[in-house]
């Protein structure tokens, strides 16, 4: 028995020889480089101008001959250094008796990008060319050949482009939105038909040319990767056709029936312009006053919305989401409403009255005016920086009764007042009666009268540098 456990002992450690033998993992020896890959440039600092220009070239040598019945695919990879090819660009397959590749300015900034190097900041590129043998009676490892190159990337700056009339020499074009940069580019406007010439200045040579049919609101897509390089036109048609503003920012304030008329644009119908002056308060723009509160409204996107915000929404009801104004928005403005891209712009103006001009501020009032002799006073007229000076318009129903203009809305009907200057013996005067003036408190008080068959909607025209008033039936 001693001698049997004395000769186990001794066979002990060749078992343990004999385990860690199954243990050793024998490594094929890799094929020695004799592609020799290298950059055309050893560091280069990428240029948005020369974006579709070669920026960078690797170029190989051929690999080395595998034996009789071999075959040899090349396979391009490259990635930032370091990363080990784990985030590499998709691998290229290179085509038989190619032995370089290049890439483009745009391309390489774009890879940067990708992996995460900032614009402006330098990063080594790791590429490696792969020579994978296929064929032949064993396995033999490729053969592969690295090489780095130092790029610097560029900050994406805007390259617009415009449209100008096809015969333009000078001037400024419309501008395209770039949708995808230097590639994907879109319009939306009014134009009047003909031809027109997409370039980056007026005497640039154009990269496409563009035939609009017919006058009014036109959409243009141009993608420059296409070829040929041809643009698509089409020509939708708005929705809205009327658009009011009331509120209690407006001169409007809550009433409905006294909403003000905004001026769609002749050309590009999806917009509306209305220019004259807020106060701290809401707003939102209805489509059909007539309709009453029922109607659909143009709205803010969220409740209180600043007037920095341009984001709206066309529905009806709830959420009824207005623009809120604060004292220190108080001001004269020109509003844009545009209804295709569902925006609004408040544009600060210096005060749209002139300093000379006596009297700021007007309304209409009356039992033959929609809001009767109500107070405070909601018909208010708009300043009408495009008419003579001193002209303040009004577009209102009128109906069978009596009305007049008030120069304040504070304190009642305590206040100074717009009067016919020449009035009947009932101190009434026709709408033919174009002279007014001024009424300290309105005593004596002079009144135009609308008698039955005048009714209608009227533009009312009040001129206080002249003190003249017209009467427009629509």
């Amino acid at each position: 028995m001693k001698q049997f456990f004395l000769t186990l002992l001794a066979a002990l450690p060749l078992l343990f020889v004999g385990c860690s033998n199954e243990d050793i993992r024998y490594e094929i020896e890799g094929a020695t480089d004799h592609m020799h890959l290298k950059p055309s440039v050893s560091s280069l600092t990428l240029d948005q101008d020369k974006g579709t220009e070669t920026a960078l070239t690797f170029k190989w040598d051929k690999a080395a001959d595998r034996g009789e019945g071999t075959h040899i695919n090349y396979y391009f990879k490259m990635d930032i250094e370091g990363n080990k090819f784990e985030t590499a660009i998709p691998k290229v397959t290179i085509a038989a008796n190619q032995n370089t590749i290049s890439f483009t300015h745009k391309q390489m900034n774009a890879y940067l990008s990708m992996w995460g190097v900032e614009p402006g900041a330098t990063a080594n590129v790791e590429a490696e060319i792969i020579a994978e043998v296929t064929g032949g009676n064993h396995y033999m490892k490729p053969e592969v050949s690295t090489t780095t190159v130092a790029l610097t990337g560029y900050v994406i700056a805007p390259r617009p482009l415009y449209l100008f009339p096809a015969t333009a020499t000078t001037g400024n074009g419309l501008e395209m939105e770039e949708v995808l940069s230097e590639t994907k580019y879109k319009f939306a406007g009014g134009l009047t038909a003909g031809t027109y010439k997409i370039a980056r200045t007026a005497t640039s040579n154009a990269v496409a040319t563009v035939n609009v049919t017919q006058s009014g609101f036109a959409l243009i897509d141009l993608d420059l990767s296409q070829t040929p390089v041809q643009p698509t036109i089409s020509y939708p048609q708005p929705e809205i056709n009327n658009l009011y503003l009331v509120g209690s920012a407006t001169p409007a304030g809550w009433n409905i029936g006294g909403s003000l008329p905004l001026t769609q644009d002749p050309l590009n119908k999806f917009i509306f312009t209305w220019t004259g002056s807020l106060n701290a308060g809401e707003l939102k723009f209805p489509l059909d006053p007539g309709q009453g509160w029922g109607t659909p409204f143009v709205f803010a996107a969220t409740q209180d919305q600043s007037i920095t915000n341009p984001k709206a929404d066309k529905h009806q009801g709830d959420p009824d989401n207005k623009w809120k104004l604060t004292a220190a928005d108080a001001g004269d403005y020109t509003i844009i409403v545009d209804t295709y891209h569902m925006t609004v712009q408040f544009k600060h103006i210096a005060s749209i009255i002139p300093a000379d001009v006596p009297y700021k501020k007007l309304w209409a009032l009356g039992s033959a005016t929609s809001t009767g002799w109500n107070t405070p006073f909601s018909l208010a007229f708009t300043y009408d920086p495009n008419a003579p000076k001193g002209t303040f318009v009004i577009e209102t129903h009128l109906q069978p009764g009596e009305m007049k203009f008030a120069l304040d809305n504070t304190s009642g009907f305590a206040c100074d007042y717009i009067m016919p200057r020449n009035v009947n013996a009932s101190g009434l005067a026709r709408l033919s009666q174009t002279q007014v003036e001024m009424v300290p408190g309105g005593n004596p008080d002079k009144k135009w009268e609308v008698v039955a068959g005048e009714e209608g909607d009227y533009k009312i025209s009040v001129n206080v540098m002249t003190m003249h008033v017209t009467f427009h039936k629509k």
